[in-house]
């Protein structure tokens, strides 16, 4: 017996379609905590990286900006720094999002349902939160190259 009463049956012993949900349960989460994993990390990385250099940037190739471009600079910084923040949401997201799916597929398999018409919004907000992070990154970096084009470095 498992915990809260649940009996074991061996391996060979579970019906075909249980051996497929297994086998499709596992690849799901698998697969979609690497693809995540490996998106959060180079976001994470390329959006400090790039609020880093922009720092390094002003302090050293720059350190008399045009004062007509310090805008660009300062919105690439708060991009730069929301992007960070998203990312941060979509991670917790993301775990409310595999939380809630696997208690979707274990229900279905219950009641014999296909788990793949449940809507999760913890996905959908994922999602968003994964779009979002490009997007204020990719407008930062936009931000940050008007401002360093507008400042040629100074011999």
């Amino acid at each position: 017996m498992g915990r809260g009463g649940t009996q074991y049956v061996a391996a060979d012993q579970f019906p075909e379609d249980y051996k497929a949900y297994l086998e499709e349960r596992r690849w799901l989460f698998g697969f979609e905590h690497q693809i995540s994993q490996s998106f959060d990390k180079y976001m994470l990385t390329l959006s400090a990286g790039a609020l880093g250099l922009s720092i390094t940037f002003i302090k050293q190739l720059a350190p008399n900006p045009l004062p007509k471009t310090l805008p660009y600079l300062y919105f690439s910084w708060g991009l730069f720094t929301l992007a960070l923040l998203i990312v941060l949401m979509s991670l917790l997201f993301s775990q409310h999002a595999f939380h809630r799916q696997s208690k979707a597929m274990d229900k279905a398999y219950a009641d014999q349902q296909d788990a793949r018409s449940h809507h999760n919004i913890w996905v959908d907000a994922t999602d968003w939160a994964n779009w979002l992070s490009i997007i204020f990154f990719t407008a930062g970096v936009v931000c940050l190259m008007v401002f360093s084009s507008s400042n040629p470095p100074q011999p």
